[in-house]
């Protein structure tokens, strides 16, 4: 079975998932990447349980307000793939993470601020590296 961060994008490379054009850049350099990985001597790789544990985090985090409170949050597919190439893709090595910032726009309602929130808490407490 694929890796959700690797399925998305896939889906989007291959059109079968609406994206615009940064977005399509971003699943093809990710699938781009992972070819490369295949190279020890490429610096970086795809820790896929690296990917999982964030996605794991966010099943622990509830939502507060709205609808949806007190029930998990449930990371959409496209959640999935952000938050899966900034935390999966590490150091070969050290194991440190390969992307120190990320710039992610999205349009309103879809969830921004629930997932910068996690994030915090995440990078606060939950993913072990120093600062």
């Amino acid at each position: 079975m694929m890796h959700a961060t690797t399925q998305y994008a896939l889906d989007v490379v291959e059109g079968r998932r609406a994206a615009g054009m940064p977005e399509r850049q971003a699943c093809a350099r990710h699938l781009a990447d992972l070819q490369r990985a295949e190279d020890p001597s490429w610096p970086y790789a795809f820790d896929e349980s690296r990917a999982d544990k964030i996605f794991t985090w966010f099943s622990y985090c509830k939502h507060v307000e709205g609808p949806k409170a007190g029930r998990p949050i449930e990371l959409e597919p496209f959640q999935q793939f952000d938050l899966g190439s900034i935390f999966g893709w590490v150091k070969r090595g050290s194991g440190l993470r390969r992307f120190e910032k990320a710039y992610i726009q999205e349009a309103r309602k879809n969830g921004k601020s629930t997932i910068m929130s996690g994030l915090a808490l995440y990078l606060m407490c939950g993913d072990g590296e120093e600062s």
